[in-house]
């Protein structure tokens, strides 16, 4: 994440001036932000003695030096979006969902915030924003565990028949209006800002529509001084289209938010039906003739590349897979260098967090999870110049992300 140093002014009075008149100089830099998480390959417990001496950071392949580094003790503190899902298919696990949680949070520091959010095939919603009262935060929860997901899927056909009554389709049926929730109408590239918001408001459901909700509501009401960090509760079954992850992906990197994926096993013979499909069809099902597809599991893939971890909750319950995400969100390093002026350029950049080695640090040993990219910003000089000239640096049309 890119955060605004400590602005200096100073006021210069020159010889010869007027009096009353004054020169203000300011000096603004902006440096990169990147958790760190350091796992113990044997353990698979969080290593938190570590030293800015055993890190190295790399800016598209170039070493770059460390500017600020902070142990996990003094660290921001955590503020936590719990995205649980909220199907006819997910009743039964719920209420140990529920136990597990309210077990697990009493292992979060005190001073972490912590909203829950809830999505399903037809609808999404914030139960609870940002709050330290942990009391609030499990009220919130045992009411998404109670709530009838009948009640949504009613809401939305409802909603659905009121916009066709309405004759609001007509706009959104253009070029990139999604044709009965599978896919985009036709080839036509997105190119602006506006088509994609003309797809996203089609796509308000799901955990790629509940990652849409976080991710907006961060950015509409920022914690200062907090590290965002969304644990997402999903299965083996999730998909979305190829060009929502990408867009999901460059979200998550602009705001930095650390996605953390707890997945749930189905049965054996869906994931048999997954395996066999990525064996067949290793980039997706494709859509359409233009090449439109599914990626699977991209919670995993948001995961890593947003330096998160994937956890399966049967493998160990889920008051232990909730207890341990938190602690290892809680015991990151927080590591920040500055971007040389040429690469303040608003573009994605490729970002590596290794382990230097030493003597006492044997890198084979331990797995590190940072972002693998950032968005690096433009100087404010060079913004009001595109905005002058006509053009814009937020295109809408988002950048290529890398394969899983």
């Amino acid at each position: 994440m890119f955060r605004t140093a400590s602005a200096l002014w100073m006021a210069m009075i020159l010889a010869g001036v007027a009096a009353g008149q004054t020169t203000v100089l300011q000096m603004e830099t902006r440096r990169v932000v990147l958790p760190v998480t350091v796992l113990d390959k044997k353990t698979k417990q969080s290593v938190t003695s570590l030293t800015a001496e055993d890190f190295t950071v790399t800016d598209d392949g170039q070493p770059v030096r460390i500017t600020h580094f902070r142990s996990p003790e003094a660290a921001r503190p955590l503020a936590i979006y719990l995205l649980l899902r909220n199907d006819r298919v997910d009743q039964k696990t719920l209420p140990h969902i529920e136990r597990g949680l309210t077990d697990a949070l009493q292992t979060l520091p005190q001073t972490a915030k912590v909203a829950v959010a809830s999505y399903s095939m037809t609808d999404i919603a914030i139960w609870q924003p940002l709050t330290l009262d942990r009391n609030e935060v499990l009220a919130a929860i045992h009411r998404v565990v109670t709530a009838n997901p009948d009640l949504a899927a009613e809401k939305h056909k409802s909603n659905d028949a009121t916009k066709k009554t309405n004759g609001n389709e007509a706009s959104a049926n253009n070029a990139t209006t999604p044709a009965n929730g599978d896919g985009p109408a036709t080839e036509q590239p997105i190119s602006n800002s506006q088509a994609m918001k003309n797809l996203i408001k089609h796509y308000d459901f799901g955990s790629s529509g509940g990652l849409e909700m976080v991710e907006a509501d961060w950015s509409a009401k920022p914690q200062a001084g907090y590290q965002p960090a969304v644990v997402v509760l999903d299965d083996e079954m999730s998909f979305c289209y190829t060009w929502r992850a990408t867009h999901l992906h460059n979200e998550l990197l602009r705001s930095a938010i650390t996605l953390d994926e707890l997945t749930e096993e189905r049965s054996k013979l869906f994931t048999a039906l997954v395996d066999y499909t990525k064996v067949v069809a290793p980039a997706g099902i494709p859509l359409s003739p233009g090449g439109a597809m599914f990626r699977y599991r991209y919670e995993t893939y948001l995961a890593k590349a947003s330096g998160g971890e994937v956890l399966a909750a049967g493998k160990m319950g889920y008051g232990s897979a909730f207890q341990k995400l938190f602690n290892d969100l809680s015991r990151a390093y927080e590591i920040e260098f500055e971007p040389t002026a040429r690469d303040r350029d608003g573009k994605l950049h490729k970002v590596e967090v290794t382990l230097a080695g030493s003597k006492t640090v044997n890198p084979e040993k331990y797995r590190v999870m940072a972002r693998d990219h950032y968005f690096a910003g433009m100087p404010q000089t060079a913004v009001e110049k595109l905005k002058q000239s006509g053009k814009s640096n937020d295109s809408g049309k988002d950048a290529e992300t890398p394969g899983p």
